[in-house]
């Protein structure tokens, strides 16, 4: 008895084996060239922060989808003027308002960001202010479509909540 069952596993197995396709499939992306931010829990595209002095300097990270390219990629991205919807969707809490660019926080590079020549990501930077008045303040910077790539919809926009 145990030998049969022995025997049918094997029987089993081999079948299984030689009905595999072994023939590898081509896993490459193909469609157009976009951009999102990294929604890896290493980078994350929503952070919260506890200012502990009166400006941090932070960013968030883009990263390439499709091949690399041998020039560099230049994009831009704006503040998203209702950032505080995505942090607070019912608008329930009375102590958070969107971040005021000048007053809040400060973009390094003017809404731009540039992935290098044969590279997967870039950055997006900024600095936020601590706020005087006590508030939690919701940034929100968007990706932008550009001639050369688009903002992939899923993370085209990432969020700062700090106070």
């Amino acid at each position: 008895m145990k030998n049969k069952f022995i025997i049918g596993s094997l029987f089993a197995l081999a079948i299984g084996f030689t009905s595999c396709d072994l023939e590898e499939e081509d896993k490459s992306y193909d469609g157009p060239l976009q951009v999102e931010y990294d929604s890896s829990p290493a980078s994350a595209y929503r952070k919260s922060f506890t200012l502990s002095g009166p400006t941090r300097r932070d960013s968030f990270k883009v990263q390439l989808i499709g091949p690399h390219q041998s020039e560099a990629i230049n994009g831009t991205y704006k503040v998203d003027p209702n950032a505080k919807k995505i942090t607070d969707p019912n608008n329930t809490n009375p102590l958070l308002d969107n971040a005021v660019e000048g007053t809040d926080f400060t973009l390094v590079d003017g809404g731009k960001y540039t992935i290098p020549a044969n590279s997967s990501f870039g950055y997006v930077k900024y600095i936020m202010v601590k706020p005087s008045d006590g508030r939690t303040k919701v940034l929100g910077l968007e990706l932008l479509d550009t001639d050369k790539v688009k903002a992939a919809v899923n993370y085209k926009t990432a969020t700062a909540t700090f106070k």
